[in-house]
């Protein structure tokens, strides 16, 4: 199980840098305004749960805008905590985390589903953005999982 959810969060890194390249393109963020919000709002998230299954208090507002610059290391930044998180369990079915969100209300989850709810959380959004940019007439770029399995 730890080796799919590494394996799903590392490609989830490698499709949200394909987009964020993208979105370092001045035509396309004037294009697809909310593109960049989207893309902040997903490398937030992933530090926000990071954040939460280390059992700190979230420091960090979930729908700021970051520089489209900045993406790249912070990506890579999210996808090295989430490796140092998930390194040291054996197995992550059966560590369950205990948290509250951004409402205030307490959950317990399973390591393993909020892994998975991370890289949905990434593909939802990632598909927000392509649908924007086929509206506005620019080209989608390629970040299917068999592309991401081929490259290695």
């Amino acid at each position: 199980m730890k080796a799919l959810l590494l394996y799903n969060l590392r490609y989830d890194a490698w499709a949200n840098a394909v987009f964020a390249n993208a979105l370092q393109n001045q035509e396309m963020a004037a294009a697809v305004p909310k593109a960049a919000l989207w893309m902040s709002h997903m490398l937030l998230a992933s530090r926000i749960w990071a954040e939460r299954v280390k059992g700190l208090s979230l420091t960090h507002n979930a729908w700021q805008a970051l520089d489209p610059f900045s993406y790249a290391e912070i990506i890579r930044e999210n996808l090295q905590r989430w490796e140092r998180l998930l390194e040291p369990e054996a197995d992550p079915c059966d560590r369950v985390i205990a948290y509250q969100n951004l409402q205030g209300l307490q959950f317990e989850t399973p390591l393993y589903q909020i892994a998975t709810h991370l890289t949905h959380h990434g593909a939802y959004h990632r598909g927000q953005i392509a649908s924007a940019m086929k509206e506005a007439g620019l080209e989608i770029p390629a970040t299917d999982a068999i592309l991401y399995a081929r490259l290695l």
